[in-house]
């Protein structure tokens, strides 16, 4: 199947310009993540995870064209909380 995708930056703009909104809480899967963290859209990161291990799955972030380690996103400011059995990563991030 032929997946689409929006190009995120028009989109932010546009809420900017037209409706006067500067902060946004994008819910998503691991492609429009990434595509926000690629296109330098975000500031801030809320990570809600399980407190559970895999051995197998998918990444929270695709696309980001990231290879090594010192390209990698790195997060400031980190914040951890339990919320009952899950855990709650809030950090600023820079690339």
């Amino acid at each position: 199947s032929v997946r689409s995708r929006i190009t995120m930056r028009p989109v932010f703009r546009t809420l900017l310009r037209k409706f006067q909104i500067a902060s946004v809480f994008v819910e998503g899967g691991a492609d429009i993540h990434g595509q926000i963290l690629d296109a330098g859209l975000c500031d801030e990161i809320h990570i809600f995870t399980a407190a559970k291990i895999l051995g197998h799955g998918k990444s929270s972030f695709e696309g980001l064209p990231v290879k090594r380690i010192n390209n990698a996103v790195v997060l400031t400011e980190p914040r951890v909380r339990i919320l009952d059995s899950d855990i709650w990563i809030s950090a600023r991030w820079q690339r």
